[in-house]
């Protein structure tokens, strides 16, 4: 897992499983450094499932960026089908990355 810039988080979150990958900045969206896929339900909450891949990873995190089934306002999602509430600035907080970003998983579909 060599890189060779700032390392990025990508997440898309849904009701039966999430998808996570770190990438390299300078390196693009096409080769991930890790890429995991775990069963959403089998995690109480986004930031436990997030701190499982990061160990595994042992990598720092410049950036992050978050898709979430459900509808996002003020930073705050509460996912559709999962009893997760996420909120950009306590996750960001808690796992140590100063920029995160949190989007409708169709938003980010769009971007």
């Amino acid at each position: 897992m060599s890189a060779d810039g700032p390392i990025l988080l990508a997440a898309d979150v849904g009701g039966t499983k999430t998808d996570v990958a770190l990438f390299d900045a300078t390196r693009g969206p096409r080769e991930p450094l890790l890429a995991r896929e775990y069963r959403s339900a089998q995690h109480p909450d986004l930031e436990s499932l997030l701190r499982a891949f990061l160990a595994e990873a042992k990598r720092p995190v410049a950036a992050a960026c978050i898709d979430v089934a459900g509808p996002v306002i003020g930073g705050v999602a509460q996912a559709t089908n999962l009893p997760w509430r996420v909120d950009r600035a306590a996750l960001g907080r808690a796992l140590g990355v100063e920029r995160l970003e949190l989007l409708n998983d169709l938003e980010a579909i769009a971007w």
